[in-house]
């Protein structure tokens, strides 16, 4: 019987990749979890092992093809399989399978929407006491006087003084009718009209209250109903800054320290080792827990290990987030833990984290913890405990037609009925999110009254946590966050000279279908911006929403 080994879903923004190297040849026999192929993809290589024994029959891709999720690689049978093969005339033609055609990676063509000018930032203070250059360059931009900023180590003044300082500062306040959202509302259109987006939906809130909602487009290009404003969606990778603020309450309990060994918790972390070619080393150090956060850990994003794909089959497609962080364990780690930064599945492995320490199934800790102290209602792990008629539909964007087309309503990172996926696994609505991001904005503190988190912790999270060459690696994966650093778990900015309009120490992150986060504690203001539509045009779209909405707000 003839079996396909096909490209997995990589956990990539646009499931694309290049065939870097072919390990394998016709004739040749392997073993199940061998490595066959290699590709890399805009974030990572990426290692192909084989699902199935036999012997190769045939080869689908040449290298340095560019390849889709679900190109096939090798068709693999039995040695007789292998002799009808290489002798075609000795059985019917077979109607090859249709390779899935390259995507251009391409973005030239969409044209962009003016963006408002920046304002001048005034010029920090000079004072006896010394401060840290991100301090004066923080004091300049939330308009404090650095010389009435007390440094906490009797000292320097560090950026933490002065958000202490700012805290203590009264909000000024805003004048509702001094903000003019009609550039804002064009630019939803715009999203929808000229980039193509089905839909797009956008909320603005400042201190606890919204001050905008546009939305744009439709559920279904099937149907043509407009876009409900109650639509669900896959949050995607917006899933990961709910995982890392559950993370850190455990922190702010005491139930670990960030430079704990992960293998303190999940034991099976003491064992990973490190791939170097064809062979494995131990790490040089042990994982840590922060390396989680920081996408730091040498994981990769890969989900069709043989060991992953084990536990899907033990476990008849349940999948329990620990089994899963177990089997992702046993792949070899890209580098040593602490070195480099690869967007990966750590945050995953920090949910199986919050689950051994908190006891409680992942799923049901976040609800507990996070979306029922907030108030939000429509907010879950899994397709089969929401109203699916709210669902609105998933696309995936074309770069070859620039056309959306429509793509079944799965997420490829939910892979059973229990994982609940920390990396991308919630559905939510925008009036949802938007309570999250503005608990965030406000300091921890939610629109109920309820606090989630510390302001100290909601500092630590947006402080940069990476070093030139992990940066490196960073704006390397996401051109769009030039500017920014990364924290725990989240983009954070670090130098307006790249173009954002928003202040230092603004921080969030996005997900694969277009989801965006922005938190800026500075204003106490949020944003929650939604679309459905993978490979999801963020590098344009996500930047430009930014600079608008704080021209229309006039900050």
């Amino acid at each position: 019987m003839i079996k396909k080994i096909i490209m997995p879903s990589a956990g990539q923004t646009t499931n694309t990749a290049t065939v870097t190297k072919l390990s394998v040849k016709v004739g040749d026999e392997i073993k199940r979890g061998q490595v066959v192929a290699e590709v890399e993809t805009d974030k990572a290589t990426l290692p192909i092992e084989s699902y199935a024994e036999g012997y190769i029959c045939e080869v689908h891709v040449k290298e340095f093809d560019v390849i889709d999720a679900g190109t096939p690689l090798f068709s693999v049978g039995s040695r007789d399989d292998l002799a009808a093969a290489q002798n075609p005339l000795k059985q019917a033609p077979a109607e090859k399978e249709p390779i899935i055609p390259a995507k251009e990676q391409t973005t030239a063509e969409i044209p962009a929407a003016p963006i408002p000018a920046a304002a001048k930032t005034p010029d920090a203070q000079h004072v006896a006491t010394p401060a840290m250059p991100g301090a004066k360059k923080l004091a300049a931009e939330l308009g404090i006087n650095i010389a009435s900023v007390a440094p906490s180590n009797g000292s320097f003044i560090k950026t933490a003084d002065v958000r202490s300082a700012a805290d203590k500062k009264p909000a000024a306040p805003f004048v509702t009718h001094s903000a003019d959202f009609s550039v804002l509302r064009d630019y939803i259109s715009y999203i929808t009209e000229v980039i193509g987006v089905p839909s797009a939906a956008v909320t603005v809130w400042r201190g606890h209250e919204e001050l905008f909602f546009c939305k744009s487009g439709v559920m279904d290009r099937k149907t043509n109903e407009p876009i409900r404003r109650d639509a669900l969606y896959y949050m995607y990778s917006c899933s990961k800054v709910v995982t890392c603020i559950a993370a850190l309450q455990q922190l702010e309990r005491g139930k670990f320290l960030l430079l704990d060994p992960v293998s303190n918790y999940l034991p099976e972390y003491a064992d990973v080792r490190v791939g170097h070619g064809g062979y494995t080393v131990p790490p040089k150090q042990p994982m840590l827990i922060r390396d989680l956060f920081t996408m730091s850990s040498g994981l990769t994003y890969n989900l069709a290990t043989v060991q992953i794909n084990d536990v899907v089959v033990s476990s008849g497609k349940r999948c329990p987030t620990r089994e899963v962080a177990k089997a992702i364990a046993a792949s070899p780690l890209s580098f040593d833990p602490s070195t480099r930064y690869l967007y990966s599945l750590s945050h995953d492995v920090l949910a199986a984290l919050v689950e051994v320490i908190s006891g409680m199934r992942f799923s049901d800790y976040v609800k507990k913890n996070i979306f029922d102290p907030l108030g939000m209602k429509d907010s879950c792990f899994h397709i089969e405990n929401i109203d699916i008629s709210r669902m609105a539909a998933q696309y995936r964007y074309n770069e070859k037609t620039k056309l959306a087309e429509q793509i079944p309503l799965t997420n490829s990172y939910v892979i059973g009925t229990e994982y609940d996926s920390g990396g991308a696994g919630i559905i939510s609505s925008l009036d949802d999110y938007i309570l999250f991001a503005d608990a965030l904005a406000c300091r921890g503190r939610g629109a109920t009254g309820a606090r989630i988190i510390s302001p100290s912790t909601i500092d630590l999270m947006r402080e940069n946590q990476l070093d030139p060459l992990r940066m490196e690696d960073f704006h390397r994966a996401f051109t769009q966050f030039r500017g920014y650093g990364y924290g725990l778990g989240v983009r954070t900015l670090i130098d307006r000279t790249a173009g954002s309009l928003s202040p230092l120490g603004e921080f969030g992150w996005g997900g694969a279908a277009g989801s965006y986060l922005l938190a800026d504690p500075s204003n106490e203001l949020s944003i929650c911006y939604v679309q459905h539509m993978l490979n999801n045009q963020e590098r344009i779209i996500h930047p430009r929403l930014r600079n608008i909405t704080y021209a229309s707000l006039g900050l």
